[in-house]
């Protein structure tokens, strides 16, 4: 082929391929705007200036992630074993967790799985467990299983299905799954997700996120316990806590925010240090603090003076303890307001309390008391429902001030 033959069909090549652009353009401006892109959308993504590099056409590269539905039309009603993992974009995890090779931890009290999915029939979720385990589940906001228990052998890992929703109606639907008890070293891992249908955009994060740190009170120790009489085990049991029913998730519910627990029967403010910055009280791994807390409420003291001599080595070891805990919790959290409530099983503790929240600052620099109502009605002298409803009402009214 000659050198003018090679130039005239360059020429042609530009020529027919400027003209598809103008032809585009075109009939994108005359398009209606509310049935797709408008005229400068299309003409910010089509190239003023076309350059032709070889005699090959162009190809345009196509994502391979899986598009996810958008209406009940769309989705795919089969059958389907969805890998926790796998999908973990769009699961929304409440709570600290780790991401394994095949399963996402679920260890802390109050821990939370959601999601939402186009879907019909059964759904359930496959978990691991070495300790048996209670949950709460809800189907479209609603409480549909209020305490369901996951049975397994201490120190034995066990492969359970939870039933989450059966005979749903096809169409869109949200489920969340939360633990209730605490953490004594056991292990609970979420698998994968059992359903006919597709899973749908994550659930939105909240705007405001509160995180509570605390002992036997957070976690609801002795809530459920019955005092007339009734009891089958001891207080201590697994069967008579309820974090679902303790006075941070209940506060944490009523307000609409996002959160999650740090919390052990037991701890002292040493304690927490240790626990604080680690996924779970059992896993080595630290957490990363990528979404850093509007609020922190620390329920500790109870542990730390029970006993408490008043002595001024003893003053001063407290105070060194308390100001530990808040100097990290301000580490990882700079911008959080952190406030103290205490009072729940007494008030022996406030004076020191407020003397460390002082020292620091006090509420010009972000740190704040918060009393809450004595109750001891419950296993051990612990609070009991109706106590941990009273101090939820007080503590959420209390943060909505802060939260403004």
């Amino acid at each position: 082929m000659n050198t003018n033959k090679k130039k005239s069909m360059f020429r042609s090549t530009v020529a027919a391929v400027s003209a598809l652009a103008l032809l585009m353009l075109s009939m994108a401006s005359c398009g209606s705007s509310d049935k797709g892109a408008d005229s400068s959308e299309v003409s910010s993504k089509v190239s003023s200036k076309v350059e032709v590099s070889s005699d090959l056409p162009v190809s345009s590269e196509v994502s391979s992630v899986a598009k996810l539905p958008t209406s009940a039309a769309e989705a795919d009603y089969t059958a389907k074993t969805l890998s926790a993992v796998e999908n973990v974009d769009n699961i929304k995890m409440m709570g600290r967790y780790l991401k394994g090779a095949s399963s996402l931890s679920f260890d802390s009290p109050g821990n939370g799985i959601l999601f939402n999915a186009y879907c019909e029939g059964d759904v359930s979720l496959n978990l691991t467990l070495t300790t048996s385990c209670f949950f709460t589940v809800y189907v479209d906001g609603k409480v549909t299983q209020d305490r369901v228990k996951l049975s397994a052998e201490d120190g034995k890992t066990v492969d359970a299905e939870l039933s989450v929703a059966t005979g749903l109606k096809k169409g869109l639907h949200k489920f969340e799954i939360y633990r209730q008890i605490e953490n004594w070293g056991d292990q609970i891992n979420f698998v994968s997700i059992k359903m006919n249908g597709q899973l749908a955009e994550r659930p939105a994060d909240n705007k405001v996120f509160i995180e509570f740190v605390g002992d036997s009170i957070t976690v609801g120790y002795g809530n459920l316990y019955p005092t007339d009489g009734t009891a089958e085990y001891e207080p201590n049991s697994a069967e008579y806590k309820n974090c679902m029913k303790a006075y941070a998730m209940l506060t944490a519910k009523s307000l609409g925010v996002d959160w999650n627990i740090v919390a052990q029967s037991g701890a002292t403010c040493s304690d927490i240090v240790q626990y604080y910055p680690k996924t779970a009280r059992n896993r080595g791994a630290q957490w990363n603090f990528e979404r850093q807390a509007d609020i922190v409420v620390v329920n500790l003291g109870t542990n730390d003076f029970s006993g408490f001599n008043y002595s001024a080595t003893a003053t001063a070891q407290i105070k060194s303890n308390i100001e530990q805990l808040l100097k990290l919790i301000r580490e990882k959290n700079p911008n959080a307001k952190i406030v103290w409530a205490y009072g729940a099983m007494g008030s022996t503790g406030q004076k020191i309390i407020k003397q460390v929240l002082e020292s620091l600052g006090g509420e010009k620099s972000g740190y704040y008391y918060c009393d809450l109502p004595q109750n001891q009605e419950g296993g051990h002298s612990h609070p009991s429902i109706a106590g941990h409803e009273a101090a939820a009402v007080v503590m959420a009214d209390y943060l909505k001030k802060l939260i403004g």
